[in-house]
């Protein structure tokens, strides 16, 4: 998956294992996983926050539909993933007098 900008391309799509700690990304793709990981709430367009990882970097955990889940690094490899970009709200940058409080 890639997106256009000008003359610029820029590829965001990347592995849940390369998701940093913490960042919530949101599943585009899966190649060869189970029918139960889908029955656990691993389907495309859903959101998963990384929590933690194991010292060694396996298992996984991930917060998938308001519950956490651990998954192997190797299922992990094969979800692709975008990088969810926090919504912006109204007041965030609005000043203490524009809100008329």
């Amino acid at each position: 998956m890639s997106i256009e900008t000008g003359a610029a391309k820029h590829n965001f799509l990347q592995k849940l294992t390369d998701a940093e700690l913490g960042e919530t990304v949101k599943i585009v793709g899966m190649q060869n996983l189970s029918v139960r990981l889908a029955e656990l709430g691993l389907t495309t367009n859903t959101l998963v926050r990384v929590v933690r990882t194991a010292p060694l970097g396996d298992p996984l955990e991930i917060e998938v539909r308001g519950y956490l889940l651990c998954i192997r690094k190797q299922t992990a490899e094969q979800i692709q993933v975008v990088p969810v970009i926090p919504p912006q709200t109204p007041l965030a940058n609005a000043s203490r007098e524009d809100t008329n409080l």
